[in-house]
């Protein structure tokens, strides 16, 4: 999954299909980009102005149970900038059951976000 954010040779690509339909893109910390090398790249997407990520919430509930007081306090509480949540909501059938630990979290998951109450 990193190799468009830590990959120079992608990230040319990436960068201006998020510039050309002003999408924000997902890269690995500023500090780590610079590490890497890849301070141009910064600049470039600077200069362009393409929004990158500054907070990456790829963790979720600990138990179902707790899924809607996780979520809740979460979206109250978000920092300053641009956030992305990582998390893949899901209907339990059968067939992600046979498959996936975590089937019931992604349908308590997917169960809370289109809840009307979530929305409003």
């Amino acid at each position: 999954m990193g190799t468009l954010q830590l990959r120079a040779e992608y990230h040319e690509i990436y960068a201006r299909l998020a510039s050309e339909y002003r999408l924000p893109i997902r890269m690995a910390s500023r500090r780590r980009m610079r590490t890497e090398g890849m301070g141009a790249i910064l600049d470039q997407l600077d200069a362009a102005g393409v929004v990158t990520t500054d907070h990456l919430v790829f963790y979720g509930p600990p138990t179902v149970a707790e899924t809607e007081s996780y979520w809740t306090n979460l979206l109250r509480t978000l920092k300053v900038g641009v956030t992305e949540i990582l998390c893949h909501p899901a209907i339990a059938r059968d067939e992600l059951k046979s498959c996936d630990r975590d089937a019931l979290q992604r349908e308590a998951d997917f169960r809370y976000f289109i809840a009307d109450k979530t929305r409003h």
